[in-house]
């Protein structure tokens, strides 16, 4: 007979979290401040993005890195973020996991006036 999970110490929310938001199929999705909310942009935002990416993309190729929107890890807190475009060397773009704040050049989240 298999016993149940000691959760005495408690579970991590955090690492729990991060680590469903990584085992969602379909959708990107993102936690802020704790919430699960999906990744969904429109096109107004789509098209603020690719403006940007136009202005930034000859000195990203100089600088040997990409830019993307691939997953950001934020230790310490609940967030784990889909930023609309991160700039990051080309050797970490590589791996597929999350990358942490320190090794971005750049990470630029487009808003609304909502």
């Amino acid at each position: 007979m298999t016993s149940a999970p000691d959760y005495s110490q408690g579970v991590d929310a955090e690492r729990a979290l991060k680590f469903a938001v990584q085992r969602i199929r379909g959708d990107r999705v993102q936690i802020i401040e704790g919430i699960i909310e999906p990744v969904s942009p429109t096109w107004d935002h789509e098209r603020a993005a690719k403006l940007v990416r136009r202005q930034i993309e000859d000195r990203v190729d100089d600088l040997g890195c990409v830019e993307g929107s691939g997953n950001l890890d934020l230790p310490g807190s609940s967030n784990w973020y889909v930023p609309d475009i991160a700039v990051v060397p080309e050797d970490l773009a590589r791996g597929g996991g999350a990358l942490l704040p320190d090794q971005t050049l750049l990470i630029v989240e487009g808003t609304s006036e909502s």
